[in-house]
Parts: structure tokens; C-alpha cells; sequence
């Protein structure tokens, strides 16, 4: 699991952390493999989603929190550094989420498409995730 993204509406836009917090379609992604994960939300929650998941846009992306999760993996760090206000793909996935009902088992800055995998259940082999 490399990369994370989130689904903002039903036409395919999304928001995700390339660089920086950009806006993009799924559509740009129709020749690579990915699963879509879908998440109970209620119609408030999705809103607030998505209006959060929207308010980041163009934040910076985080290599100080990068760096600090390849040590915390490597190492078994306790400790997690970053800066305020900038994300990671599944850090600002987990981030929006928790504007609905996730709640997860570290902080969702330092959530990795792994773990993000993990606590959605996504199993690899089979398709029908997708």
C-alpha cells in the first residue's frame, strides 16, 4: 500500500497529498490498480468530510512526518514528529474521516495506507474491493 485518497463526491473528484493537498478525479488514476474503499457515513458526516478534506487544500505535504513514520517502523519509535497543517496521503485521508465516526488506533496523521488498509479490511486478493 503506497497512496491513499479520498473521495469528495459522487463524480469522481477527490482530494489528495501529492506534493502538496491538491484536488484530482479518480478518473486520472482509471490505468493503475486501486481499491475503492467505501465507508458508512451519514449525509452530515460525508459533508463534513468532504468540507474538511476540501478546507486543506493546497497545504503543504509532510516529509517531517514521512520520515518520522519510516523511523517509527523501523525503529519502534514512540515518539512522532511533524508540522501543524501539513499532511501525508493517509494522514489527510484518516484526518477526514475522523469528521465522521472513525476512530483510530493511533493519531490519523500517522496513519499509513497500510494501516488505513488494515483498519478497513481491505484484502488484496480479492477484486471486489475494488
Amino acid at each position: 500500500w503506497n497512496h491513499s485518497a479520498l473521495l469528495v463526491d459522487a463524480e469522481g473528484n477527490m482530494v489528495e497529498a501529492l506534493g502538496q493537498v491538491i484536488s484530482n478525479n479518480i478518473s486520472s488514476y482509471l490505468d493503475q490498480d486501486y481499491f475503492l474503499v467505501r465507508v458508512n457515513a451519514n449525509s452530515v458526516d460525508a459533508k463534513q468530510i468532504a468540507n474538511f478534506a476540501n478546507s486543506v487544500l493546497n497545504s503543504k505535504y509532510s516529509i517531517s512526518i514521512l520520515v518520522s513514520s519510516f523511523f517509527t517502523l523501523l525503529f519502534g519509535w514512540k515518539v512522532v514528529f511533524g508540522h501543524v497543517g501539513s499532511y501525508i496521503c493517509s494522514g489527510l485521508v484518516a484526518s477526514a474521516l475522523t469528521r465522521g465516526d472513525a476512530i483510530y488506533p493511533k493519531p490519523p496523521e500517522y496513519m499509513t495506507p497500510a494501516d488505513l488498509a488494515i483498519f478497513y479490511n481491505v484484502d488484496p486478493n480479492k477484486r471486489e474491493n475494488q
